[in-house]
């Protein structure tokens, strides 16, 4: 019965568009490479224009070696295009084929990694095929290369993806495939992949970028992401002779916006907060995204975080980030949400102090993904062992929590969120007080009293803790101060430092019946610095 309703829960806010393709696409399967190529000319191919090089990192060591997500492959003398032991996503960077970007692999090299991979009858996925598409038609006009074989291949795969949209899962990954169909359409003068894109596009960028900016799924590093991809699609498209005026605007529009919530969450130091499944070395940088923005002369918006359920405070020398928001949107069955209610961010003098446990792992590891995505690896409030969203497998979501903000206004929020009420009842409300020096947290227990609750503070790496007595612990900028704390430890956690790697760092863990006040004392040196 408590899988049925862990079913139950998680299904029932799908979109009926979701379930019919997860039936189309379960029902008929995926057909061999062979049955979607066609003979293509490569002299009737399109030649498209970027003044921007595709973002990569050295992932190809050589010698049928790669590095991904900090895990390192010798295949020596044949490469197993399927191989799983790293985990999906490991092997689906395999597949990307961003090292052909890499300017220390000769050009036959590229081709014969190509080639290899189109001889392996590798079983054909819509998500790998988009990042890979785009990367073989950037490669071959970079390249010049009027090889038949590789250009029928492509098609092919482009071919398959205009047949097999990824309807089941939305979001990025219907983004994704759209960009790719897009460029492919041009690439290859196919006018029904080129309408089926654009018109889709529209009603897609329309729904997942936010009036604030934000991109729907809430994490910074796929924000980064997307918003390369639409910075992409405008450096090539508008140099395209059969371009219309009215998508090139609108999609400069979403850029514009997108740039604004970009740069209204990146701290000063350039860096994003690490949080819904945001890792390091993945995505472009901030500093990146604004340069090609500004090649491509589009201009950030000027816009506050609102829909987004972000709420940021900055002084001379610190920054606190806030993330009130619900699970965003609740037909993605949870992928890259985490039980973050009220969790707080902190940077003083450019410097992290208070962070998000991070993501080190997607599904090759659930132990330790499970860890990263409770409500404990946040800096927020749990109610005895409760979670806030009822979370399962990597990726999966059944009963959510419900926001409810009753007041934000200058440096003052109040909220409460229903995600323990599922379960005993209780409700977590948190109100957070900024002035010059000193952030005010205030964490109650509504209804379901007498529950023992814990409030985590989890600190970067950097940062060293001692603790005076139960109620006031030392760092490197100040102190905190705790009132009705029945117990305080300092303990060890595992920070991401990125995917596949983590360091071990400190954390405050508070023990507290019912009300709790917290006080950061920043140390004045540091404000007026």
């Amino acid at each position: 019965m408590k899988h049925i309703s862990t079913y139950y829960h998680t299904l029932k806010y799908l979109k009926p568009i979701q379930i019919k393709y997860q039936l189309l696409y379960r029902l008929f399967k995926a057909k061999p490479l062979s049955h979607y190529k066609n003979s293509i000319n490569p002299l009737e191919t399109t030649p498209l224009k970027f003044i921007q090089s595709p973002y990569h990192y050295s992932s190809y060591l050589g010698n049928n070696k790669f590095t991904f997500l900090n895990q390192e492959k010798d295949f020596n003398q044949q490469i197993d295009w399927s191989y799983k032991e790293y985990g999906a996503l490991w092997n689906y960077n395999l597949q990307y084929f961003n090292y052909l970007a890499q300017e220390d692999i000769t050009k036959d090299e590229k081709l014969s990694l190509l080639k290899d991979f189109y001889q392996s009858n590798v079983v054909l996925e819509p998500y790998p095929i988009s990042l890979r598409s785009i990367n073989t038609i950037r490669f071959i006009l970079r390249e010049e290369i009027q090889d038949s074989s590789l250009i029928e291949n492509l098609y092919g795969e482009l071919n398959f993806l205009s047949q097999r949209l990824e309807f089941h899962i939305l979001g990025n990954h219907l983004l994704e495939n759209l960009f790719a169909l897009m460029m492919g359409g041009v690439f290859f003068q196919e006018e029904k992949w080129i309408q089926k894109a654009h018109a889709l596009l529209i009603e897609q960028l329309d729904e997942q970028i936010l009036n604030d900016g934000a991109h729907f799924e809430l994490s910074p590093m796929y924000h980064q992401i997307i918003l390369n991809r639409v910075l992409e699609l405008i450096d090539w498209y508008a140099t395209y002779e059969k371009k219309e005026k009215q998508f090139e605007h609108f999609l400069r529009e979403k850029a514009a916006k997108m740039l604004a919530w970009l740069k209204n969450m990146t701290f000063s130091n350039g860096e994003i907060p690490m949080v819904n499944d945001a890792a390091k070395g993945i995505a472009p940088t901030s500093k990146e995204l604004f340069e090609y923005a500004a090649k491509l002369e589009i201009k950030p918006k000027e816009l506050s975080l609102t829909d987004s359920g972000y709420i940021k405070w900055k002084t001379l020398n610190w920054e606190l980030l806030m993330d009130y928001g619900e699970v965003g949107p609740t037909y993605l069955p949870g992928g890259h949400a985490q039980n973050d209610i009220f969790n707080i961010l902190l940077n003083v003098d450019n410097r992290p102090v208070l962070v998000d446990t991070g993501t080190s792992v997607y599904e090759n590891d659930l132990n330790r993904r499970n860890i990263e995505r409770s409500t404990s690896s946040h800096n927020t409030v749990q109610i005895g062992l409760l979670e806030q969203n009822e979370m399962w497998s990597g990726f999966r979501m059944a009963r959510r929590a419900k926001v409810v903000i009753l007041n934000n206004k200058g440096g003052y929020i109040e909220g409460y969120h229903t995600g323990f009420f599922f379960t005993n009842k209780p409700i977590h409300q948190r109100k957070i007080k900024v002035e010059q020096n000193i952030i005010s947290i205030n964490d109650r227990i509504l209804y379901n009293k007498g529950l023992k609750s814990y409030s985590y503070l989890h600190f970067h790496p950097s940062i060293k803790l001692s603790k005076n007595n139960n109620s006031e612990v030392v760092f490197d900028f100040g102190s905190i101060n705790f009132i009705n704390a029945e117990s305080t430890e300092i303990e060890f956690y595992n920070y991401a430092i990125e995917f596949g790697k983590t360091q071990q760092a400190l954390r405050i863990k508070i023990k507290f019946q019912d009300i709790l006040e917290t006080y950061i004392n920043l140390k004045k040196e540091s404000i007026e610095n």
